[in-house]
């Protein structure tokens, strides 16, 4: 089919061009011999070469001044561009020709001629075949009979046809072609035939398809007959025997046979496509590409289109970006790459991860920014990239992309509506809330008659008021949106939660258990269902209505097993028979409903929960027992609960054995008020040794030091308050362990360095800001029976007093009480002091202290004076 440069080289030679200038005129030896060079690399299908020595040929025939041999050097030139498929510097090259040697053009019919057939073929290049059609036929009417150019223009004119899908006229050109003397066609009869079995495939030309296919000749086939096979397969869908056989004659098609082979595997591809062979059409579109060469623009660019879609299909997102990037490498000027950058954008869409959303936007970007997108184009794009960004969540590229391009869509329109209202969801979504809720209000003004624009900016306030806690205004633009949008679809249930959650936040909290039992029977399969459901029945059982509560958690049990709220169902009504104080149901079901929960997040706070209730009932010994028998399960020791936080399969951090560890804390706990406290710490000897890591470490030694007080063993307590106090440093329960270290080495004052350390531990305490006031009073009552203890009495004085002073003054701020204990001791204390001093002043201030202290705890101040006088052994009578 290409070997038309065949008849092109004589008809040059022919028309004198070259061989026929006078001696003055001549091109050097070097320059023919550059030509003739060219001709055999173009021969070849060298054309890298080729171009180079074409390049040479016209250089040296400027420089002689040989105008006709430079002309002959730029077609050969133009040529090798379109054989090679260079669409841009073979249209360079053609229209530098025509505008600059017209006049040469104009006085040689026949070189104007080769001119108008190179300027077709390279319409053929760019698609525009229509145009290259009529050229081509006006240059096949204007040859004189015989002329050598006939059959290179019956060639480009049929394949044009074929590009058009013209069967019956390409056909009757390639008749024409296949007709003429072999001698004058050479290989091109072989190839013209291959051209028309495509046209007889095409237009259904079955019967002489099959008999060029079964035609018994010598030696092997023509590649026309085998075209013909191949075709015939596709035609009576044998296509994996279609397939198989393409791969056969794939490696033996010539160079001149390879523009009808490609239309055939393009075809057979397509066939495959829609029969759902996805992997072997690939695989054709693939060598379509190399076949595609020199054919023109749409041939190339076609396989690469149409495998992105197919990659995209399949969402094989890593050859979709290989084969859309190379697009955009080899055709960087293409008018497709819009529908390239575009399916590479989609391409990127698919991984939302950082480096792949910014290819994502990178791509939209570029698309947004080209000048030959039309306006309705250009707004279709920016939609889709700003949903695309919002989808990823890259809220401020979404902004950046919408922002001064919004206006540019017509304004009223739809497509200017979303655009606005996306515009609005990245602002929102990016922390935007005043500037979102701002824009959405005008929407809401503008676009009121478009319901789906309406909806979503009704929407988008409703969460602006909601997450900004302006939980009246949200509950009010809900009620707005159900008027307007009464349907149960999925969102109107979402936004029914919402009101739930406002009538709730509201104080309303009857009305919210009830729309959020409502919300689940409109749409009983969301996933949202059994969560309101359970919302529903903590409410119920905040307001004590213990029924409801039991009827609506029983339905979560029967009807969602495989939730999440299952779980908790199961505890929030363990915790309802607890709140209840039904020992009987909690006592029948309690085995039932922990066996449920075994394995799940549940399990061990339900247990905790269980033995808290028969703790505070004093049942000791049914405590223990449960205990016990959670304990005794090795079950639990050899897998560790599921944290759906941390991933799929992996472990809590601190997994069943710290909850092994809580429980055992727990009974050692129930040991300790039961009495038992050689039992208690056996148990906390346990933990202490076998669980090292648990959570309850910093609770066991204080627990241990609080029995070891009891049992009088100071020195031991000290050290596991200490203990204590170093696991968790900065807690309340390390200055609660700290202090009641220090009152320990008070006891064992008789050795100074106690009493030393003692109060050493109780200033340290004293300089925190963070300690609660009264622990603070305890702190300071303790220091000062140090400081008395040490013979420092007036400092001790002053610690009481402050204690005293400080107690009084919260009570008239706060106008409120704590436990006075600190109060009275320190009150005693200091008066002990006074009364010991002995002078009638003292004695004075002491009664003043007692007054004081009747005045604070509102009791009568000179009977309470006379119980501590008579206890102290005071002799002193109050005055009248």
């Amino acid at each position: 089919m290409a070997a038309y440069l065949f008849f092109l080289l004589l008809l040059c030679t022919s028309l004198g061009l070259g061989a026929q200038q006078s001696p003055a005129l001549a091109p050097t030896g070097s320059a023919l011999r550059s030509r003739e060079l060219g001709e055999t690399a173009l021969k070849d299908g060298i054309f890298v070469l080729a171009e180079e020595y074409f390049k040479d040929y016209a250089k040296k025939s400027q420089e002689v001044g040989a105008d006709f041999d430079y002309l002959d050097a730029c077609l050969l030139l133009a040529d090798t561009y379109c054989r090679a498929g260079k669409t841009i510097p073979a249209r360079n090259e053609i229209d530098r020709l025509k505008k600059g040697y017209s006049g040469q053009f104009a006085e040689n019919p026949a070189l104007e001629r080769i001119l108008h057939f190179l300027d077709a073929s390279a319409m053929i290049m760019e698609s525009r075949n229509v145009e290259a059609i009529e050229k081509l036929s006006a240059v096949k009417a204007s040859l004189p009979p015989g002329t050598q150019l006939s059959l290179p223009v019956l060639d480009r004119l049929g394949l044009a046809l074929v590009k058009e899908r013209r069967w019956r006229e390409a056909e009757e050109v390639y008749a024409a072609i296949a007709a003429a003397p072999e001698e004058a066609g050479g290989s091109r009869s072989d190839s013209a035939r291959s051209y028309m079995n495509l046209c007889m495939l095409m237009r259904g030309d079955v019967g002489a398809l099959k008999a060029i296919a079964e035609s018994k000749l010598d030696g092997p086939p023509p590649m026309s007959s085998r075209l013909a096979k191949l075709l015939l397969l596709m035609r009576e869908e044998r296509l994996k025997e279609a397939f198989d056989y393409f791969g056969e004659q794939r490696a033996v098609i010539p160079a001149e046979l390879r523009g009808v082979w490609y239309f055939a595997c393009v075809e057979l591809a397509r066939t495959m496509m829609l029969a759902g062979m996805k992997t072997e059409a690939a695989k054709l579109f693939e060598d379509a590409k190399i076949l595609s060469s020199g054919l023109g623009k749409s041939e190339s660019e076609e396989p690469y289109l149409a495998l992105a879609d197919l990659y995209l299909e399949s969402g094989d997102t890593e050859k979709l970006i290989d084969n859309c990037e190379r697009f955009k490498r080899n055709f960087p000027d293409s008018s497709r790459t819009v529908e390239m950058l575009l399916r590479l954008a989609r391409a990127y869409s698919v991984k939302f991860d950082v480096k792949n959303n910014e290819k994502m936007k990178e791509n939209y970007f570029l698309v947004i920014a080209r000048g030959d997108l039309s306006s309705e184009m250009k707004a279709s794009i920016l939609i889709e990239a700003a949903e695309k960004l919002l989808d990823a969540k890259d809220y401020l590229s979404a902004e950046e992309i919408l922002r001064g391009r919004v206006d540019e869509i017509a304004e009223g329109s739809e497509k200017r509506a979303n655009a606005e209202m996306m515009l609005a969801q990245a602002l929102y979504y990016g922390g935007k809330v005043p500037d979102a809720v701002a824009r959405l209000r005008e929407i809401l003004k503008k676009y009121s008659s478009i319901d789906a624009v309406r909806k979503k900016c009704l929407y988008l306030l409703i969460l602006a008021s909601y997450k900004g806690k302006d939980y009246a205004s949200a509950r009010d633009l809900i009620r707005s949106y159900m008027e307007q949008f009464p349907s149960g679809d999925k969102q109107s249930v979402e936004i029914q939660l919402y009101l739930a959650d406002c009538e709730h936040e509201l104080g309303r909290k009857s009305e919210a258990a009830g729309i959020y039992e409502n919300c689940a029977l409109m749409a009983p399969s969301e996933p949202s269902a059994p969560e309101a459901l359970l919302k529903s029945a903590r409410i119920h059982i905040e307001l004590r209505e213990f029924s409801d509560a039991e009827r609506i958690l029983d339905r979560i049990i029967l009807n969602y097993s495989r939730s999440p709220s299952y779980e908790a169902a199961i505890y929030n009504k363990i915790s309802a028979y607890v709140l209840s104080d039904d020992e009987k149901k909690l006592k029948d079901q309690k085995s039932a409903m922990l066996g449920n929960l075994k394995g799940s997040r549940s399990f061990f706070p339900a247990v905790l929960l269980i033995a808290d209730y028969y703790s505070g009932l004093k049942k000791y010994g049914e405590t223990i027992k449960i205990l016990d028998e959670i304990l005794g399960d090795p079950s639990l020791l050899q897998s560790d609960e599921k944290d759906e936080t941390a991933g799929k399969g992996k472990p809590q951090k601190s997994g069943n054995k710290d909850w092994i560890s809580r429980l055992v804390y727990e009974k050692s706990l129930i040991q300790h008020k039961a009495g038992m406290d050689k039992e208690s710490l056996a148990s906390l000897d346990i933990l202490l040794k076998t669980h090292p890591d648990s959570s309850s470490l910093a609770d066991a030694y204080f627990l241990r030091g609080d029995i070891l007080s009891f049992g009088n063993e100071f020195e031991k307590a000290v050290e596991s308050y200490k203990e204590s106090a170093k696991i968790r440093p900065e807690s309340e329960m390390a200055d609660s362990a700290l202090a009641r270290a220090a009152e320990c080495l008070f006891t064992m004052r008789t050795d100074k360095e106690n009493l030393e350390e003692a109060s050493s531990i109780n200033r340290k305490l004293l300089e925190k800001n963070n300690l609660g006031q009264a622990f603070r009073e305890h702190v300071q009552y303790n220091l000062g029976r140090c400081e008395e203890e040490a013979g420092n009495k007036e400092a001790a004085l002053l610690l009481y007093h402050k204690v005293l002073t400080e107690y009084k003054n919260d009570a008239l701020k706060h106008g409120m009480f704590r436990d006075p204990i600190w109060l009275v001791r320190s009150a005693n204390a200091a008066a002990k002091i006074y009364r010991e001093r002995g002078s009638p002043e003292s004695l004075e201030v002491a009664r003043q202290i007692y007054t004081d202290l009747a005045d604070v705890l509102k009791i009568e101040p000179v009977e309470e004076f006379k119980k501590e006088a008579k206890r102290y052994g005071d002799a002193l009578s109050p005055k009248k």
